[in-house]
């Protein structure tokens, strides 16, 4: 569930507030630009894709029925867009005959990051570079479920898949973590996970 302040800031928007819908963008950017990050892995689109997210938002505000499902609503607007970033990359590959390599992700930019993501600067990095080689599902549903803080029936709703395939993108994004940190560390005595 959204903050109150938030949801109170989507309710005014959706009644056509033009200063709340920019009150809550400025509260919501950060939170973009990081989620997009973490699905796209490069800086430069996930700003591009938030610069989209905001059109978007403010094309299709008026439809926003309940506000305090504005965290979901955001953020299926952001994998949308994600998407239709990773179709177009596709796309140019197919039209050039060669498959496009990925570049390593940028060094993250800190400012961009939630506060509570930031709390263990070490553990917090070795986590987010564990997730990033997640597959694609695994880790947009972790950054979805533990950075974004939606619960399953929100992610279903945003990745457009059932519960059950949320469950287990979970249950096996999990494993992959923890084998990964076991690797890392030797036998799970951490409790992280």
């Amino acid at each position: 569930m959204a903050a109150k302040e938030i949801v109170e800031l989507a309710r005014e928007a959706s009644k056509g507030n033009r200063e709340a819908f920019t009150e809550l963008c400025m509260k919501k950017q950060r939170e973009i630009i990081f989620f997009a990050y973490g699905i796209l892995g490069d800086m430069t689109d996930a700003e591009d894709v938030a610069q989209e997210t905001i059109l978007s938002m403010f094309r299709s505000f008026y439809q926003l029925k309940e506000p305090e499902k504005v965290d979901a609503w955001v953020a299926k607007i952001v994998t949308n867009h994600c998407y239709q970033l990773f179709n177009k990359r596709a796309k140019r590959a197919e039209d050039l005959g060669a498959v496009e390599e990925t570049a390593a992700p940028p060094e993250v930019d800190r400012d961009f990051l939630p506060e509570q993501y930031c709390e263990n600067v070490e553990l917090a990095d070795e986590l987010y570079d564990i997730v990033q080689k997640l597959p694609q599902k695994q880790r947009e549903t972790i950054l979805l479920y533990y950075y974004e803080n939606l619960n399953y029936r929100q992610i279903a709703e945003v990745m457009g898949v059932s519960l059950q395939t949320v469950s287990t993108n979970l249950m096996w994004g999990r494993a992959k973590v923890k084998e990964m940190l076991i690797k890392i560390h030797g036998a799970d005595e951490s409790g992280l996970i």
